[in-house]
């Protein structure tokens, strides 16, 4: 999939790729995924699961009955504390709910971290246990990647390596996520970054 560098940033390839996955999806189609994507496709693929999710958790807070929630409710019901509010997906959850949209399950975890970072920008607006809350989505988080990255964290010799290994891949993820829960700082900051090199150039 292929945007020429003029019309980019502007929402056409998330629109492209939007109108695959309505093309692929079918009774007999079992999962979509992508091997082997770019970081600027991944990013794209992030966006689109985390818009799919939130549609659907939209729909049943609207008590749409065509609507089947693809994730337990306990998981997006509102919460007034950080414990109840972050809590992490099981194996078997994440496994379900990607049965039913076709994404890998660990697209379901990453859209779901989105839409959990999404809950927390806002209560941070008003809530003074902010510390808490931080703490809570980044433990909700680093559990996955305590998973996913297994064998790589396992081949490292102390626990300092291991918490700085897990440190940069949970603030690298943060900073991806941020991209999607904050579009129109993260187009600033990337116009930015424009600016810059043409001026050194």
């Amino acid at each position: 999939m292929l945007t020429l560098p003029q019309h980019q940033r502007r929402g056409h390839g998330l629109e492209m790729l939007k109108s695959l996955y309505q093309d692929l999806v079918a009774p007999d189609i079992v999962e979509i995924n992508v091997e082997d994507p770019s970081p600027n496709f991944t990013a794209l693929r992030n966006r689109m699961d985390y818009e799919l999710l939130q549609k659907n958790i939209d729909a049943v807070k609207k008590n749409d009955q065509s609507s089947h929630c693809i994730l337990p409710l306990k998981n997006i019901n509102a919460a007034d504390d950080p414990l109840s509010c972050f809590l992490t997906l099981t194996e078997n959850e994440t496994v379900t709910a990607a049965q039913i949209v076709k994404i890998t399950p660990n697209q379901i975890a990453i859209a779901y971290e989105i839409y959990k970072l999404s809950i927390l920008e806002g209560v941070l607006k008003t809530d003074t246990n902010r510390e808490e809350w931080e703490k809570q989505y980044r433990l909700m988080v680093k559990r996955r990647l305590l998973r996913f990255h297994k064998e790589e964290l396992g081949g490292l010799k102390t626990k300092e390596e291991r918490q700085q290994l897990l440190d940069y891949n949970f603030q690298k993820l943060l900073n991806q996520y941020r991209g999607i829960t904050r579009p129109q700082q993260h187009t600033r900051k990337h116009e930015s970054l424009k600016l810059e090199r043409c001026e050194k150039k």
